[in-house]
């Protein structure tokens, strides 16, 4: 196994990256060969899948390698260093995510940064703590820079930061993606979190189920929290059935905190009221949740239903494959690169900006119970 140094102020993509280009340019690695997959490499080196992703993504875009649909990602040959340079230098765009340590931040970065590459554009990625006043400095240092336009994913905070958005506007222009940012001269792309959580509730009560935990959020207060309760509210409403505070719950963002609150929980309320069906803000609260059902000797789903969201990697992870909502990030990153393209060329109209909401789509599987199609009381 290979190692990164987890104490070194060196990103761990950072480091995969180079030790990557260290064996090309060794000759370890030949122009021509085809590299091991993501997953493999994720296990060579004992990082996340989603840290294995970025170095590789970070090297297609810098011309290292090329990705072949259903075939793999290869090594490309490299130019001679000393050859004169007959082209001009590419674009570059600067794109502020999050995490891309998160699989749906992670997707639409590779979605935008895929696109990019396309068009002959270089992507220069800035790594956001959700602190506003970081991503402040993050947008001070693109405004100093040569930049020819920025994909940011935004979040609640993103909000706090408008007016240096608005002054960099009056530079380069602006693609927003996921959460909505008031009052900023900025095409937007963003995800139907609303409708995600209706059509979700409304499949589990297609299948019969009244009582359904929601796992909200982090926080009463986020946007985000606020849209998912808003569409669970409004299936229930539209079939007949009660809104019962009782069966939402927050703070339950990571697989051990979803674990520790719900088996409380469901321990708590006795199998008379025992909900029939859980349903997380976000993948990996739900994998959480399963490991709960299972602990407690009851079975998915014939037990309890458990659905997630957001249709990432560690879905397929689980002993019964998770039902999940599809938030489609690779199309939002797409759609922002080709957003800030049409901007950078001139097709939207100036002083005119654009905003795509992208639909939602439940992605039924096992651990809802769809296939045994059986009415729960």
């Amino acid at each position: 196994m290979k190692k990164v140094d987890r104490k070194s102020s060196i990103l761990l993509s950072d480091q995969i990256k180079n030790d990557l280009v260290y064996r090309i340019g060794k000759g370890e690695i030949q122009a021509g060969e085809k590299i091991s997959s993501e997953a493999k490499l994720a296990q060579e080196y004992d990082v996340s899948l989603m840290t294995a992703r970025q170095a590789v993504v970070e090297l297609i875009c810098n011309g290292m390698l090329k990705r072949v649909p259903g075939k793999g990602t290869f090594v490309l040959p490299q130019q001679n260093e000393t050859a004169p340079m007959t082209s001009q230098r590419k674009r570059q765009v600067a794109i502020v995510v999050f995490s891309a340590e998160h699989d749906f931040f992670a997707r639409i970065m590779h979605g935008a940064v895929k696109k990019l590459a396309k068009n002959d554009m270089d992507s220069v990625l800035f790594l956001k703590d959700g602190h506003p006043l970081q991503e402040r400095q993050l947008i001070s240092q693109i405004m100093e820079g040569d930049f020819c336009g920025l994909i940011l994913i935004s979040d609640d905070d993103t909000q706090d930061n408008a007016d240096l958005l608005n002054e960099l506007s009056n530079k380069i222009p602006i693609v927003i993606v996921d959460d909505d940012v008031a009052n900023v001269n900025a095409d937007k792309v963003l995800c139907e979190r609303q409708s995600g959580a209706y059509l979700m509730t409304e499949h589990l009560i297609s299948l019969g189920h009244k009582r359904i935990i929601l796992l909200a959020g982090n926080s009463e207060d986020e946007s985000s929290t606020k849209e998912r309760i808003a569409g669970y509210k409004q299936a229930l409403e539209k079939h007949g059935i009660e809104y019962d505070p009782d069966l939402v719950h927050f703070k339950f963002w990571h697989p051990q905190e979803g674990y520790n609150g719900v088996k409380q929980y469901l321990i708590s309320c006795g199998s008379a009221q025992r909900p029939t069906a859980i349903f997380a803000c976000n993948d990996n609260a739900a994998v959480g949740l399963a490991n709960v059902v299972y602990d407690l000797g009851l079975s998915i789903p014939e037990d309890i239903a458990v659905v997630g969201y957001g249709n990432t990697d560690i879905a397929m992870l689980t002993r019964s494959p998770l039902t999940t909502v599809d938030q489609r990030p690779s199309k939002m990153g797409l759609l922002a690169a080709e957003m800030l393209q049409d901007r950078l060329e001139g097709r939207l109209v100036a002083g005119e900006f654009k905003t795509i909401v992208v639909p939602t789509r439940v992605v039924a599987r096992e651990s809802c119970g769809i296939k045994l199609a059986v009415s729960v009381a």
